[in-house]
């Protein structure tokens, strides 16, 4: 199987030439959203600027303003997962210089043990790594959310440390780690059952910010995406009746991503459960067997046809 790796930052340079200029803002930030009395929704910013629309897709992360107007008041939606991340990019041509025996430089690695776990993933044409060192602190329990911020800077010293007695590759990567940053990992917990009020809707990581171990929150969002996309795009869906294909959205979004973050919780706590005592290599195996299948093997656009087909039926009735 081939994995193909892009690193964010390089995604958006690639689809901005692709946008109307005139349809996107930088330097935004949504500080609350209302409903007036037009029956349109009110969106204020930070810089004090406010716009009206029709519609409001919140796709502000796991820090979401707009999942504040979806959710009731005063409820609990992030936990810490009691989960750490080291982060940084090394060159390659350091780290080959070290002669590690894992081909880090063609293939993405996993490293495991008992509450820490290390993915290596080459990145740039393979000339840098890029690398996420994790340990656990509450044995896979979630944790109430921390206070912020959720990332700081990190001494080299303090990752060597962490996992001084690992072997001799991983120590080998570590130790180059320049100016690392340290993540609190958060996630939304419990996994929200509605990502729809009224006509605001949460797509990514304002509905379902997930723990990093699959590696499938990004993916979620682009699955969140095409739904909408194909819901609002259906030539029988109009102003008047966008809240019936929001409420299509919200029935078949929430339980496929809720199963996508609740896997993600296990597949921590699989990879961080190797060692003495705990699973051995064999168990491990059969513990990750068959965890990506229903991530990767999923007929979205059969869902999707699905749910159109019920909604020319459901407008069929009115």
């Amino acid at each position: 199987m081939e994995i193909m790796a892009i690193r964010v930052s390089r995604y958006i340079d690639a689809v901005m030439p692709l946008l109307n200029p005139n349809t996107i803002h930088f330097n935004k930030r949504c500080i609350a959203v209302e409903e007036i009395e037009s029956g349109r929704l009110l969106l204020r910013f930070s810089d004090g600027t406010f716009h009206e629309t029709d519609l409001v897709i919140g796709a502000d992360g796991i820090k979401s303003t707009i999942r504040t107007a979806v959710l009731p008041p005063n409820t609990r939606h992030l936990a810490f997962s009691g989960s750490y991340a080291y982060r940084a990019l090394i060159p390659m041509d350091i780290l080959m210089a070290e002669g590690i025996k894992a081909d880090i430089k063609h293939r993405p690695y996993c490293w495991v043990g008992k509450n820490k776990h290390i993915i290596t993933l080459p990145i740039k044409n393979n000339t840098v790594l890029n690398i996420v060192a994790l340990y656990n602190i509450s044995g896979g329990d979630m944790i109430p959310e921390l206070p912020q911020p959720w990332v700081e800077s990190a001494s080299e010293q303090e990752v060597i440390d962490r996992f001084s007695d690992w072997g001799r590759d991983s120590r080998a990567i570590l130790k180059h780690m320049k100016q690392p940053t340290k993540w609190s990992i958060h996630t939304t917990y419990p996994p929200l059952k509605n990502y729809v009020k009224g006509k605001i809707v949460l797509i990514g990581d304002a509905a379902h910010a997930m723990v990093p171990h699959l590696g499938a929150g990004a993916g979620q969002g682009f699955e969140d995406t095409y739904a909408l996309c194909r819901l609002l795009a259906h030539p029988t869906v109009h102003k008047a009746n966008l809240e019936d294909a929001l409420k299509i959205y919200n029935e078949i979004r929430p339980p496929r991503a809720s199963m996508v973050l609740e896997r993600s919780i296990r597949m921590g706590r699989i990879y961080e459960n190797y060692g003495p005592g705990l699973y051995d290599i064999p168990e491990m195996v059969q513990k990750l067997t068959g965890m990506w299948e229903p991530v990767w093997n999923f007929d979205l656009e059969t869902q999707i046809s699905r749910a159109l087909q019920y909604f020319d039926k459901l407008k069929q009735k009115l």
